[in-house]
């Protein structure tokens, strides 16, 4: 086997991974949101999980530039969501 193939097949794996982590910490995002528990969260809560699975798809997930510049674009403004709320529940 040569170098190159050696290196494709790891990639390959390491991507197949990333991609089953990813899965999982999605279901089990949408398990809580389905859950008792997602009632009793806030808004900011709600915000902030979303973000943070838009953040490994962003990281992990297998997209093109174009839809990385969409999930790039959904976060920015979930941030901008979350500060808000925070901002509102302050005053």
């Amino acid at each position: 086997m040569t170098l190159e193939k050696t290196t494709t097949s790891t990639t390959r794996s390491n991507g197949r991974a990333e991609r089953k982590r990813l899965s999982r910490r999605v279901r089990g995002v949408i398990a809580v949101l389905r859950g008792p528990v997602a009632e009793r969260e806030g808004a900011s809560d709600h915000v902030r999980s979303a973000a943070q699975v838009l953040t490994s798809l962003a990281q992990f997930g297998n997209l093109n530039r174009e839809d990385r510049r969409d999930v790039n674009a959904a976060l920015r403004r979930l941030w901008l969501a979350l500060e808000e709320i925070e901002r509102e529940r302050c005053a």
